[in-house]
């Protein structure tokens, strides 16, 4: 979640579809203006429009946001100040003005006067070589981060409050060239968007649940080629599992294995998280379905030799002075602790669920690496159609999945990874 979202962008798409028309019509700038307009249409048009719904706000003196409409009496009063006319392109295409208190200009007027903007205005100017301002491509300001984050995602909490105030220009705190971002913008962004998706989505937590050791003091080696299973006891639930394997003989710049584990139906792929001495670290969430009671340790399909064994380093003992592995190099599964269970978060109701969950996370995966990651990928293009508001395709949401992808493999938790990906 960027502070470039879906509001950002509606409003941009606007600007380029003017940007379009001005590069349009600078290629039609050889043809003269009065073949391009028969008749005057800022007079028949739009005079009449500003004195209706304008003028009584937009008055020499008292003119709000600055914006003095009275003093344009004809075309060529109009085309000395673009800058005021893009302003009122923008108010009135977007429907901010006139404002909901007063009486609404009817579709008819209303589009009478964009296109007089986006045709005659910027085809004369275009003749005249003028110097038209670029449209700028801004951030979100407050209000509009936290309206863009609490339809997003159903979270509600003031989350811009720390952000860096709004430049105000011409009375507005909306105008481009005055949104910048500087460094400030970007670390609060970051805290801001870790601290929406841990109130949008919950993650399973083991809180003081007691550790259960299922291998004990016994010690499995781990053929390349080959898988070690023994029993275990679970009820049916989520556990967070930390296991170990200890490298004999094992040259050190090999890089630890990924490891396959499954409890029954259910089985991870997963990476080690962290490496210590001869011990290679792996933490990861699991399911055990119930009937399920084999645990089964391997490694990952599609890997290079990883044994490499080390012909010049003496085994007799690890660094702990464990003598439990003797001179039997290799791997070894040392130790896997588990704590749980955990409720799914399926089996929880909607009041039990915050809102963002519920809006998110909108499909539950199957047991096993590859649902996990399909359902990911469904859940993270809904949540970019949503955000961009149009269809999005795989390239749009790469940079996410990957997130979300390194998340799973490192060992989290749906939707945690999911969590990951959103931020």
């Amino acid at each position: 979640m960027f502070p470039y979202n879906h509001r950002f962008q509606l409003h941009n798409e606007r600007y380029l579809t003017l940007l379009f028309a001005i590069l349009t019509f600078a290629m039609i700038a050889s043809i003269p203006v009065s073949e391009l307009s028969a008749k005057d249409s800022f007079q028949s048009e739009v005079v009449p429009f500003l004195k209706k719904h304008c003028i009584e706000c937009h008055t020499e003196g008292s003119a709000e946001g600055g914006l003095d409409l009275d003093r344009f009496s004809s075309k060529e009063d109009a085309l000395n100040a673009s800058k005021t006319w893009l302003r009122v392109w923008d108010a009135v295409e977007s429907g901010a003005m006139p404002p909901s208190t007063e009486p609404r200009p009817s579709l008819e007027e209303t589009r009478s006067v964009i296109d007089w903007i986006e045709s005659d205005f910027l085809t004369t100017l275009s003749t005249r070589g003028s110097q038209m301002v670029p449209a700028s491509i801004r951030r979100l300001n407050r209000q509009e981060y936290n309206n863009t984050i609490r339809d997003l995602m159903g979270v509600s909490e003031d989350l811009a409050k720390d952000f860096p105030s709004d430049e105000i220009s011409f009375g507005y705190d909306n105008i481009g060239s005055a949104l910048s971002i500087s460094p400030v913008h970007i670390e609060k962004y970051l805290l801001a968007a870790e601290r929406a998706s841990s109130l949008a989505i919950m993650v399973p937590s083991v809180g003081d649940r007691p550790p259960v050791e299922l291998i004990g003091l016994t010690t499995y080696p781990l053929a390349e080629d080959g898988s070690v299973t023994f029993d275990h006891h679970l009820a049916p639930g989520r556990y967070m599992v930390d296991f170990s394997l200890v490298r004999v003989g094992v040259a050190e710049t090999v890089p630890p294995p990924t490891v396959h584990v499954s409890f029954g139906k259910d089985y991870r792929n997963i990476d080690a998280v962290r490496v210590q001495d001869e011990t290679l670290v792996y933490r990861f969430w699991i399911d055990a379905a119930a009937g399920d009671k084999l645990v089964t340790v391997r490694l990952s399909a599609k890997q290079s030799t990883l044994l490499n064994m080390d012909s010049k380093k003496e085994v007799t003992s690890n660094v702990s002075g464990d003598q439990r592995y003797g001179g039997n190099r290799g791997l070894h599964v040392d130790s896997m602790v588990v704590r749980g269970p955990v409720t799914f978060t399926s089996e929880l109701t909607d009041e039990q669920l915050p809102e963002g969950h519920r809006r998110i996370l909108n499909i539950q995966p199957e047991f096993g690496d590859e649902s996990r990651l399909d359902c990911g990928r469904k859940v993270l293009a809904r949540f970019a159609e949503l955000a961009y508001r149009r269809p999005v395709v795989s390239e749009d949401i790469a940079p996410a999945f990957s997130l979300f992808e390194m998340a799973w493999k490192r060992g989290e938790s749906y939707e945690r990874a999911i969590q990951v990906a959103t931020t």
